[in-house]
Order: C-alpha cells, then structure tokens, then sequence
C-alpha cells in the first residue's frame, strides 16, 4: 500500500541554513509505521505523474500557509515572498481525481479540495474554539454528526468532540460534497464525496497518534481500507 502526500513549505524565519523546509507532519510518518504503508511525498508537478501510477491513495495535510483568496474569487492579497502552496496542490490533485483515487484531506486540506471544487472559504470565529490552541494543546470543542457518514463510521454516535487548529474554514460548499458534520457555530467540520471517494475533515485525527487516543486513528484505517478498493 502507498499513499501520497503533499508536502508543506516552512520557515523558521531565524535565518539559519536549515530554515527553510518542505516536509510532512510527524504523526503522519507514526500513521505510516502503524499501518505498515509508504508515504510517497509529493514534491513537484513534473513527479506527480508517475507517483500517482503507483499510490494507491492521496492525502492532503494541513498547512501553515493560507489559501490566496484569490483562488476563490475574494480580495487579492499580497503574494510576494509568500508560497502559493494551492496553485501547486491542485494540479497534484486533478490528477488523482482523474485517476479515481481516493483522497483524504485535513484543515487545509478540506479548504483545498472545498475550493479546487468550486466552493469559497471564510475567516472563521478564533474566539470560539478555532485558531490555535493557547495554553490547553488539547483544546476541543462539539461537532454534530451525519448518520452513515465516515466520521460516524469513527465515533458511532451523533456528537463528539475534537481539536481545532485553523484561522479558515468552508463557506459555500463545493458541488457534490455533503456537510457531514458541524460545529456548534456553524462552521463546517467535515464533507465527503462517497462517489469520487473523497473525505476530509477541518480539524486533526493526525494528532492523536502523538496523543495516544485510537479512537480517531480509524480515520486512517478506514481510508487505507477505501484504497485498497
């Protein structure tokens, strides 16, 4: 089984050789090594061929770097100096739509795919539970969940609780996607496409390989079982 993954671009910014960076989280590489998969990152366009002839799925982590919102119709911003990670994502992801292949995104990943899609992205509410966690690094908050949906395939019951790392979220949502699940303030927690195969979910089941908690590590279980379809 091999599974692809974007990479994501950072910078310490303390201007040291090593600064700069083009990786993938570590929970993913202990997701990996539980499950007994290859992580193939994806690193350029001109890779992206071949690598996708051979994965059996894609997955599509979170970032520290915004969406322009130019890429879904909103306000130009200043991109000088910045990465345009979503210029690059989308031409990785075209190919593994076109391909059929399952695809699982996370934080950024569900904007990703919610704009690649034709949908929009909005700033969400930091004061209610999103943005990043200040002193708790388990902050949680409630999600609503879909009957029959993947996310109540994880938690079987119709609420639970999970993490929030994220500054954006899911506004109009992209054609054929179903909202699956949702937080209290209405900000979209989780969509899926069960025809293309596509999940993604706005906060971090990564996260809890570090953690300790299995309960969301069936996430991954579940997708790699999709892949193998």
């Amino acid at each position: 089984m091999i599974l692809g993954i974007l990479l994501r671009y950072g910078n310490k910014k303390e201007g040291g050789v090593w600064d700069e960076t083009y990786r993938f989280p570590w929970n993913f590489y202990l997701m990996a090594e539980k499950f007994g998969i290859t992580l193939c990152g994806i690193i350029n366009y001109a890779d992206a061929k071949p690598l996708c002839d051979i994965c059996d799925g894609l997955i599509i982590p979170g970032s520290g770097n915004d969406i322009f919102p130019q890429h879904f119709g909103g306000e130009p911003v200043d991109t000088e100096g910045r990465v345009d990670e979503f210029a690059h994502d989308s031409k990785i992801i075209d190919l593994f739509v076109k391909a059929g292949k399952p695809i699982f995104g996370i934080c950024q990943g569900i904007q990703t795919l919610n704009v690649f899609f034709g949908g929009t992205l909005k700033r969400v509410n930091v004061n209610y539970f999103h943005g990043l966690p200040r002193e708790d690094q388990q902050q949680k908050h409630t999600i609503s969940i879909q009957k029959g949906s993947f996310v109540y395939d994880v938690f079987g019951k119709e609420e639970a609780l999970v993490n929030s790392h994220h500054n954006w979220g899911v506004d109009r949502l992209a054609e054929g996607f179903t909202v699956v699940a949702t937080a209290e303030d209405g900000v979209i927690e989780a969509m899926e496409n069960k025809k293309k195969r596509i999940f993604a979910t706005q906060w971090h089941p990564e996260l809890h390989f570090s953690m300790g908690d299995p309960i969301e590590q069936k996430f991954f279980e579940n997708f790699i079982e999709v892949c193998k379809k």
